[in-house]
């Protein structure tokens, strides 16, 4: 992929588009490991999210929902079903 445009910090605001960041985040879907406290990161250090001792040390898979800007966690073997937003 190559920019339609040359970077210019001064108009980067103006061209930011939160829609299609939402729209290109839905079309993807991660796994992640759950803690042994039931707890899982998505954006790093400090950004923890809470699905129960139910599911600690279990894989999940984790979904963007751009209609209410959220992410959906379920288990791989039932993955429409969901277990947190």
């Amino acid at each position: 992929m190559h920019p339609r445009l040359a970077f210019q910090p001064e108009y980067e605001l103006a061209h930011f588009d939160l829609k299609r960041v939402d729209t290109n985040w839905a079309t993807f879907t991660w796994k992640r490991k759950v803690g042994k406290t039931g707890q899982i990161s998505i954006r790093g250090h400090h950004h923890y999210y809470l699905l129960g001792q139910a599911y600690a040390c279990k894989e999940i898979l984790v979904r963007f929902d751009p209609a209410d800007r959220c992410f959906i966690f379920s288990d791989p073997d039932a993955p429409d079903v969901e277990i947190g937003r």
